[in-house]
């Protein structure tokens, strides 16, 4: 099966972008956590675009900040997915009497996501400071959307390097899913 470096190119890019934003200078509880999601995301997602407070639907913090709730107004939960509309192609040949599948990219980019029930509003947080958090929390979600648009320009250009081949036709869908999807 043949690997590239899109994985660590995904976490660079992230990492990158945190530390130029100054966020290695903040207290733990406030620095960007990155911590991979369980299962399917949520069925209610938002793609890019200006945040509301109604948009911070959990109940409470994730439970690695919970006892800093005192201190933060607000928490986003945000999350690069690809777009609905990537496609992937299967093929089959022989090779030397044996069939193999070969997996490859056809069209691919990537979208940043806020997930609204992992995303809590500090309920005592002072109303004249909201339109202020609103913008804040606005910016960390703007940085993941700038991720997944310069991942999807370098996937654009590396697409004909993304290639898996299996013995089987769901092996060789689940070895290019596993690569996009992390």
């Amino acid at each position: 099966m043949a690997y590239t470096n899109t994985n660590r190119t995904v976490l660079c890019i992230l990492l990158l972008l945190f530390l130029l934003a100054g966020c290695s200078g903040l207290p733990h509880y406030a620095q960007p956590h990155i911590s991979p999601i369980s299962g399917p995301l949520p069925a209610h997602v938002v793609t890019y675009r200006a945040l509301i407070k109604e948009d911070f639907q959990a109940k409470e913090l994730p439970e690695y900040i919970r006892e800093h709730s005192d201190k933060l107004n607000a928490h986003t939960s945000v999350s690069i997915r690809p777009v609905p509309q990537s496609k992937y192609i299967i093929s089959a040949a022989e090779y030397y009497g044996s069939r193999v599948y070969f997996a490859s990219v056809g069209q691919l980019a990537f979208e940043a996501l806020m997930i609204p029930e992992r995303s809590w509003w500090n309920p005592a947080a002072p109303e004249r400071k909201k339109s202020y958090i609103l913008q804040h929390e606005q910016i960390h979600f703007a940085l993941l959307e700038v991720t997944a648009r310069r991942l999807s320009e370098k996937t654009a250009a590396q697409s004909e390097s993304l290639i898996v081949i299996e013995s089987s036709y769901e092996a060789a869908r689940s070895g290019l899913l596993r690569i996009v999807q992390t």
